[in-house]
């Protein structure tokens, strides 16, 4: 498709992906009898692992293209995310309502909330504020944190800064 960007290169990583998994039964054959570790043994795997370091090379040739020419429309992005008027934060909304309701009421409390959401067409934090139910579970600050996705991010950060780590030690 005319607009998207890299999505041949993108096909052509997950395509190298299938081909490094389809490997796997050729290592466990070498792994079955590794007791006996003959030199046919050893061939096998020798060649599954050189087959799998050729495979991630060629893939990290073409994700290295396609990481170089990445464009982040933080905007547009923002604006897809608010899209969905709130919905995308039912997890954290759930989770956060589970420690004072329990976990299965939690889930069908907030279902509850985001089918109204979408019946009357309005963003989730308008139905936690105005739900009997609901809101004495929740401050006004507390349904701003919890409906903004930018303040559920999980443990990204701490990926992003193991990884960060990693990159640093190999310099």
């Amino acid at each position: 498709m005319p607009q998207k960007r890299n999505a041949k290169l993108c096909g052509e990583i997950v395509t190298i992906g299938a081909q490094a998994r389809s490997l796997v039964p050729l290592a466990l054959e070498a792994v079955i009898h590794s007791h006996e570790v003959d030199g046919a043994r050893s061939a096998i795997m020798d060649e599954a692992v050189e087959q799998a370091l050729i495979l991630a090379a060629d893939a990290l040739i073409r994700l290295r293209d396609v990481l170089g020419g990445l464009q982040v429309f933080s905007d547009r992005m923002r604006r897809n995310l608010d899209m969905t008027g709130g919905l995308i934060m039912a997890e954290a909304i759930a989770t956060e309502l589970a420690a004072s309701i329990g976990r299965a009421a939690a889930e069908a409390a907030v279902a509850r909330a985001c089918d109204r959401s979408l019946a009357e067409g309005v963003p989730l934090a308008t139905v936690l504020r105005n739900d009997p139910e609901l809101r004495p579970n929740f401050t006004d600050v507390q349904i701003d944190r919890l409906t903004n996705p930018a303040s559920y991010l999980g443990c990204a950060g701490a990926f992003v800064d193991r990884i960060v780590a990693r990159v640093a030690a190999l310099s």
